[in-house]
């Protein structure tokens, strides 16, 4: 278990590698930048629904963030990192 690759990416190149990862069903946990979302098109919503892989949106810091970073990570892992 752990970080197996890391892509710094943005916009539609970013979206189109999100698409490929999750094809290659090489990873069981995908973690996207909130920013992403609006490049993502029609398959935003089946992405969300996944569950293998898990694909994570990481609210972006300062944002309007419609769920903290700690109510994401409880909810999805199960874990409580707030203090």
């Amino acid at each position: 278990m752990g970080i197996e690759d890391t892509f710094e990416l943005t916009g539609e190149e970013a979206a189109a590698k999100l698409n490929e990862i999750v094809s290659d069903r090489k990873h069981s946990m995908i973690i996207v930048s909130e920013s992403v979302r609006p490049f993502i098109g029609r398959d935003l919503h089946r992405l969300e629904l996944l569950t293998d892989p898990l694909v994570v949106f990481l609210p972006l810091p300062g944002g309007t963030e419609e769920e903290s970073v700690n109510k994401l990570a409880k909810r999805v892992l199960g874990v409580d990192i707030g203090e």
